[in-house]
């Protein structure tokens, strides 16, 4: 958490407004991987309604 642009699993970039001096990644396990899956239109995941929405957005 430098302060630099990192890819979000969406496909967007996310950009913290200042330095952290600490750094956490987590994922609840009935997640993981789900916003990954929800990006791809040609997963079962992203053609959820909710999915399609948030790529829409």
């Amino acid at each position: 958490a430098l302060g630099e642009p990192i890819d979000h699993p969406a496909g967007f970039q996310m950009q913290l407004d200042r330095p952290l001096d600490f750094l956490g990644v987590t994922d609840h396990a009935m997640y993981m991987g789900m916003l990954e899956e929800m990006s791809n239109p040609e997963t079962r995941a992203g053609q959820h309604p909710i999915a399609v929405g948030i790529r829409e957005a």
